[in-house]
């Protein structure tokens, strides 16, 4: 592994602190599993079909915040696939 510095507001700082002691696991740990899933998101999200974006969506709006609609259909889709799994667990 290779060292990094990361500056951090003392709000984060706090939080991490805090999350760190509960889960028992380091800050250095809880970081690389967050970056780990930050990534894992940004890969499935420039997955999208090139198609994505060649209609009239109706929005006058939507290049400005095409982003924070992207995140929001990918929260959505982990939402419905979390309860597709939750179904399936408690039918066997």
């Amino acid at each position: 592994m290779k060292r990094t510095t990361v500056y951090l507001d003392e709000r984060t700082d706090l939080e991490l602190d805090r999350m760190a002691r509960q889960k028992e696991r380091s800050k250095a740990e809880l970081i690389r599993e967050a970056l780990e899933h930050y990534f894992a998101r940004e890969a499935k999200l420039r997955r999208l079909p090139r198609s994505v974006g060649m209609g009239r969506s109706g929005r006058p709006d939507l290049a400005e915040h095409d982003e924070e609609l992207l995140a929001q259909i990918f929260e959505e889709e982990q939402v419905r696939v979390a309860a597709e799994w939750r179904t399936e667990a408690e039918s066997r």
